[in-house]
């Protein structure tokens, strides 16, 4: 075997560029993703919505995407990775970057806008597969943790930077600039990026040194198993996991999604303003992330870590529902995403806690097509119903507290079966 010392220098390290370029692409994807949550209330304006329409056909507008997203990532994902990394990749961000920015002309018709975030889910519902099997054809075992940390972290920064970016450029230059903007972003800056960095393997790769190659492909897990195995299904373990897993998610989305609209309407604060108080809970939830993973790791007690962290974010927003100050409204969304981070710092690790090393990627696909479906389309969908028919974000809101109470049960549930 060969060792990597042998090799060493900053030449032989070219396999890093990697998950830079697809932290570039997830990034500006999510940017793509959470936009129109910013934009909404200023959508309202211009088509003259009330109060209860916004949180209508605004539920109706985020949601189309994730419904996609959850179905592309069930049933297209294997086609992309069949067809190739490379091509697929590059193929997807041209097309979902296209639809993106097609939403700017096609917004005069509502179903037609709608269309648009339905192409847009589908094609970056296989965009998140396809970069997790360039990592598993690109890195060993040792270092894959790391590789994954740089480019998932894209999103985690799009979280954060995206109302700093896109509400100046809503305010100024206008929401439908902003569209064409984020597509313009995935076109002109993603794209040449793939083209010269992203290759199926790094045999394939012409800057990647013959000494690299060798030291990769001698790294990578040999012989693994093929056989396809569905027993894991009939386990009630992994199905606590699902619905934990779908309350996170509903709890997640319910407060990315309508957060903005929520400061804006229920709080009259200026949408200007947005760009300081909206990137606040995202922070917290950075450090919560932080904090909790090294705790899990210290502990080995994941899964109450993650109950506790739900009940948490059930108390924080049920906070919410309170009159509260603009302040402390903020003060206690960041406590919420906070707290939220507990349980998705453990999420992963829980899960392939119980289930074998042979099916943990078919059920992954399953799970977090479940949990997107139900979770991220009930917290953008259903909250946003529950505003437009009783005409309050309180009631709103209260959804996410029910959610947050449904993953404490599940996981103090699944703590009986799962020790660490």
């Amino acid at each position: 075997m060969i060792n990597e010392d042998a090799i060493a220098g900053t030449s032989y390290h070219r396999r890093w560029l990697i998950p830079l370029v697809l932290h570039v692409s997830l990034f500006i994807a999510f940017l793509d993703r959470i936009n129109l949550a910013y934009a909404l209330p200023k959508l309202g304006e211009f088509y003259g919505w009330t109060k209860e329409e916004l949180a209508d056909k605004g539920s109706l507008l985020l949601g189309a995407f994730y419904v996609s997203y959850a179905f592309a990532n069930l049933l297209l994902s294997g086609i992309a990775a069949r067809w190739g990394l490379r091509k697929s990749l590059i193929t997807l961000v041209v097309a979902f970057s296209v639809f993106t920015a097609l939403g700017a002309p096609l917004s005069f018709s509502l179903p037609l806008f709608i269309g648009t975030r339905v192409l847009l889910g589908i094609g970056e519902g296989v965009h998140f597969p396809v970069m997790n099997g360039l990592m598993k054809n690109w890195f060993p075992l040792g270092e894959r943790s790391r590789a994954n940390a740089i480019w998932i972290f894209g999103a985690n920064l799009a979280t954060v930077i995206a109302p700093l970016l896109l509400v100046p450029i809503i305010t100024h230059v206008g929401w439908r600039a902003m569209l064409v903007g984020c597509g313009g972003l995935g076109f002109f800056v993603t794209v040449p990026l793939l083209y010269r960095f992203i290759f199926d393997s790094p045999r394939d790769a012409p800057f990647i040194t013959t000494h690299e190659v060798t030291y990769i492909e001698s790294q990578l897990e040999q012989g693994e198993p093929t056989n396809v195995d569905w027993r894991f299904l009939q386990n009630p373990v992994f199905w606590l996991a699902v619905i934990g897993a779908i309350a996170n998610n509903y709890c997640v989305y319910g407060i990315l999604n309508w957060l903005p609209t929520y400061l804006v309407q229920e709080k009259n604060l200026d949408f200007a303003q947005l760009t300081y108080a909206a990137p606040l809970p995202y922070v917290a939830a950075f450090v919560g992330f932080a904090v909790c993973a090294v705790l899990g790791d210290k502990t080995n007690r994941r899964v109450m870590i993650a109950a506790i962290g739900f009940a948490a974010t059930a108390l924080s927003v049920y906070f919410v529902t309170f009159d509260l100050s603009v302040p402390l409204t903020i003060a206690s969304f960041s406590a919420a995403t906070l707290f939220q981070s507990a349980y998705i710092s453990q999420e992963f690790a829980i899960l392939q806690r119980i289930l074998p090393a042979a099916v943990i990627g078919r059920a992954a696909g399953i799970y977090n097509g479940l949990s997107m479906l139900f979770g991220a389309v009930g917290g953008t969908v259903l909250l946003g119903q529950i505003v437009s028919v009783t005409g309050s974000y309180n009631a709103g809101l209260s959804s996410v507290v029910v959610a947050a109470v449904v993953g404490t049960l599940m996981m103090a549930i699944l703590a009986r079966f799962v020790r660490y």
